[in-house]
């Protein structure tokens, strides 16, 4: 069954909501919406990874969060209590001294979008034994003059460095149930290419693995020329991928809004 992991970003300059949800008030609101709307998971983070973001230091990435994070993790907690429903908390962070912290606090998913190339990340992982979001990437920030060969066939790729990585994790103690799957929509692609993951991605299902797709709002999505797409905005593209995701039984979609 599929699981909605809503997106509440802490910062000043997301392509699609930076600025909006990155004070207390906001940010409670936010989330509320986002359960009430029936979240499954809340995907909480404070560093932009659009194209050519600014890099921010571990020091700033926390100033952004360690107000917020307790309040938004103690109003989940509430919400839990309430309604009897789990809500999974993932905090989308490269920098390991953040994740340590924020897993004593009680988030439950380390979203590592660098790929836990990070020695001091992967030891995280491997005390902690959470769930990890692994995603494809060939840089953080995206780079959008750094993309994948274009000659080579990309689902082929996305396996084999899947399958390394999984290699790799599982021999230094993360244990493979742990581990969901992410292609990296954006990150490394061109427009076609991420066209062709979502048109493929029943491929993904060779690594046994859940799998978590981020397709909302981003910029692919202008370039689907399916009469279904034509004259439709970018929430509704978001949405009519969003459904065929459903259908296609994706464990994880990642969404600004539901």
């Amino acid at each position: 069954m599929t699981k909605f992991a809503a997106i509440i970003n802490l910062t000043p300059d997301s392509f699609s909501d930076g600025g909006q949800f990155n004070q207390k008030e906001t940010a409670l609101n936010h989330l509320q919406n986002l359960l009430d709307s029936g979240a499954d998971m809340i995907d909480i983070g404070a560093e932009s990874t659009r194209p050519n973001a600014d890099i921010i230091t571990t020091d700033q990435e926390w100033q952004r969060i360690t107000d917020i994070l307790p309040l938004l993790i103690d109003k989940i907690k509430k919400f839990e209590k309430e309604s009897g429903k789990k809500i999974e908390i993932s905090l989308d962070s490269y920098h390991p001294d953040n994740i340590y912290k924020a897993i004593n606090l009680g988030i439950d998913v380390i979203n590592d979008v660098s790929g836990f190339d990070n020695k001091e990340m992967q030891k995280i992982a491997i005390k902690s034994q959470k769930k990890l979001i692994l995603m494809h990437n060939l840089g953080v920030p995206s780079n959008p003059d750094i993309i994948m060969d274009k000659n080579l066939d990309i689902m082929k790729q996305l396996i084999q460095w899947a399958e390394n990585k999984i290699r790799i994790l599982t021999k230094i103690g993360i244990k493979k149930e742990n581990i969901i799957f992410d292609p990296g929509i954006g990150f490394g692609k061109d427009h076609q290419q991420n066209i062709d993951i979502i048109n493929r991605i029943d491929e993904l299902r060779i690594l046994n693995l859940p799998l978590y797709i981020g397709h909302s709002r981003k910029r692919f999505l202008n370039y689907l020329e399916n009469d279904e797409f034509i004259g439709k905005n970018i929430d509704q593209r978001t949405d009519i991928i969003t459904d065929y995701l459903v259908q296609k039984n994706i464990e994880y979609i990642r969404i600004h809004k539901l």
